[in-house]
């Protein structure tokens, strides 16, 4: 199975905990490593991964995606940031200040881009260096939109992440992906299991 997320801290004891839960569900032996979601999809297709737990859905006809929970919206912003007083990132701040997409999470970027542009906000989806977006969130007090995960702050070191509020927030899709067809037994169980809302195996990995 492939985590198709971009490299965080301490990602590889993400992914034993991950294979772990699958192993007991499915009483099969699991492997889990972390790819990008092109990488995924292309080893999905040739054999290399059986299945893949993805963050934002993947609409592809070669491929079976069904989605097992979800994950709240977060924002990154500097530690001095204003928004860091409240615990919670409201619609007018990303009115406010500059706000730019995340990089590696191209399943759900255009959805969020979509969104929230309708609802008034101008999102950058420029790739930047590591030293740009330090600079956009220290100087310019940007904002930077991803999955609402602490376990991924690791991904901008000197920055810190705060929800978004539920009634400004976006759900993210958290699915289990196959290829068409080719659903094993072993999976059968973990996708069973996990639809008929159990915690979601990614939600209680990344705790």
């Amino acid at each position: 199975m492939a985590l198709c997320l971009p490299p965080f801290y301490n990602f590889d004891q993400t992914c034993r905990r991950i294979a772990a839960m699958a192993q007991r569900i499915t009483n099969a032996s699991v492997t889990v490593s972390l790819a990008p979601s092109g990488k995924g999809l292309n080893g999905l297709h040739v054999g290399r991964f059986d299945a893949l737990l993805t963050l934002g859905a993947v609409s592809h006809p070669s491929v079976d995606c069904v989605p097992v929970g979800a994950v709240p919206l977060g924002v990154f912003m500097a530690k001095d940031h204003p928004c860091v007083a409240r615990d919670e990132v409201r619609l007018d701040d990303l009115k406010t200040y500059p706000v730019l997409t995340s990089e590696g999470f191209e399943l759900f970027n255009d959805v969020v881009v979509s969104t929230y542009r309708k609802r008034g906000v101008d999102i950058a989806c420029s790739p930047m260096t590591s030293q740009e977006i330090d600079r956009f969130l220290r100087e310019r007090l940007g904002l930077v939109l991803a999955v609402g995960i602490p376990a991924l702050g690791g991904m901008l070191p000197g920055a810190t992440m705060r929800l978004m509020r539920p009634e400004d927030g976006l759900p993210i899709a958290i699915c289990l992906v196959t290829a068409k067809g080719a659903k094993r037994p072993e999976y059968r169980a973990l996708e069973g299991t996990l639809a008929s809302g159990l915690k979601a195996l990614a939600g209680e990995a990344f705790e």
